[in-house]
């Protein structure tokens, strides 16, 4: 359960993570009893025809922090990673974060790059979706659309047309993994797309160990 160990290992203490479930095939119950053991967890599950936009906004609803992230269920998430995040948009006083460069690994090839590696610790217009950060009273004035592709692009977008500001962090403590099979992906562009403008790491199975920053 790769999103309950990402949302465990976090070194930030007032945390919760909401989990909504929106594929009808997916045992509920199955993923409750897996979620018992860990403090703040909230499963809920909607109808398959409910857009991922839709699903967002339905989260951030119940959410009852003043801070909201977006965890992809299958990327790594270092330890440091949420205190990287919320200490940058702090600093910053920006309403909107999250990396722009960032860690991409090719499981195919076993590469890893950093993506845009130009674009970090500075305000830009475009962030990963596995790693946006708001404050919730963003949400007064934008909203997810009720789209399931490009749902994060459309918000971030809308976020620039009100005036909100987005601010790039470094490109550590996270990882955007893309597997061999890419029709498991929601965007299946293959691994070339991805090696172009990027800057390489290296050439490793255990891609984890350098993404890590200690902050």
């Amino acid at each position: 359960m790769n999103i309950l160990n990402n949302y465990r290992n976090q070194r930030y203490a007032r945390k919760e993570l909401i989990i909504i479930i929106n594929k009808d095939s997916i045992n509920a119950k199955e993923w409750r009893r897996k979620a018992a053991g860990y403090p703040h967890v909230t499963i809920y599950q909607v109808p398959e025809r409910i857009s991922l936009g839709q699903c967002l906004n339905c989260g951030i609803c119940r959410a009852k922090y003043p801070l909201i992230t977006k965890f992809d269920h299958d990327d790594f998430y270092s330890p440091y990673y949420l205190r990287e995040q919320v200490n940058a948009l702090r600093r910053t006083r920006s309403p909107v974060a999250g990396k722009h460069a960032c860690l991409v690994y090719l499981a195919a090839s076993k590469k890893l790059i950093i993506r845009s590696p130009r674009e970090r610790n500075r305000f830009v217009g475009f962030i990963q979706g596995g790693t946006l950060l708001f404050r919730k009273r963003v949400t007064r004035n934008v909203r997810f659309s009720d789209i399931s592709l490009g749902e994060d692009v459309k918000f971030l977008r809308d976020c620039t047309r009100k005036g909100y500001s987005i601010y790039a962090t470094s490109p550590y403590n996270y990882v955007y993994v893309r597997r061999k099979d890419k029709r498991t992906h929601t965007w299946r562009v293959p691994d070339r797309r991805f090696l172009a403008g990027s800057r390489p790491v290296a050439v490793t199975e255990h891609f984890r160990r350098l993404a890590v920053r200690k902050y």
